[in-house]
């Protein structure tokens, strides 16, 4: 039997967010946008937009390819802040 996969630890996950957030923040003002107007972009209240910007949350997949086809980034620069040649493959039902 493989062995199981173990979670990230929250000191990983809460790294994650802290640079997702950065990222995040930083696109959006480099972009001349206002978080409310980020936030309608994509269909999500300004809380849930301002609470990825502060690390609190973390949006689903979905929500994460919508956001870098808004911004022309790949998800690597989002949660590394570096370049990459990824391919996102979203799933609809």
């Amino acid at each position: 039997m493989p062995a199981r996969k173990s979670k990230p630890s929250a000191s990983h996950r809460d790294r994650l967010y802290a640079i997702f957030a950065a990222n995040l923040k930083r696109l959006r003002q480099e972009a001349g946008l206002k978080m409310y107007a980020a936030a309608d972009s994509l269909g999500v209240a300004k809380s849930t937009w301002s609470q990825w910007e502060a690390g609190k949350r973390f949006p689903n997949g979905e929500m994460l390819a919508a956001i870098t086809d808004i911004f022309g980034v790949e998800p690597c620069f989002l949660l590394k802040g570096e370049a990459c040649s990824c391919t996102v493959i979203v799933h609809k039902e």
